[in-house]
């Protein structure tokens, strides 16, 4: 699966959506997305390893306890997304402007 396949699909859920939604104000501890997000430990625990394993979030531990890991979000899946995204835009921007001058000709 190539990045922006993986990126996709971790956001293609409304709950994952909803962590990363969180984790861009700031990171946040497991426990207090759970509660956010309305979902349980476990529920939550298992859209976070999805965002942890296509790249989307980090988890570190707490400097000050180590049961307590923290999870933040890794820009650079982001960014390809948005690059990929832009791309797009582009490609229906030129050739919207082209039938334009097409149509303002005819």
């Amino acid at each position: 699966m190539d990045p922006i396949d993986k990126t996709l699909f971790a956001l293609a859920d409304p709950t994952r959506r909803s962590i990363v939604d969180l984790l861009r104000v700031r990171p946040h501890r497991a426990g207090e997305i759970s509660e956010a997000i309305g979902r349980s430990p476990s529920a939550t625990s298992a859209h976070l390893r999805i965002l942890l394993d296509h790249g989307v979030a980090r988890e570190h531990r707490s400097e000050t306890d180590n049961r307590v890991r923290i999870f933040e979000l890794r820009s650079e899946p982001l960014a390809e997304l948005s690059d990929w995204s832009a791309q797009i835009a582009d490609y229906w921007d030129d050739h919207l402007a082209a039938f334009k001058r097409f149509a303002e000709k005819s």
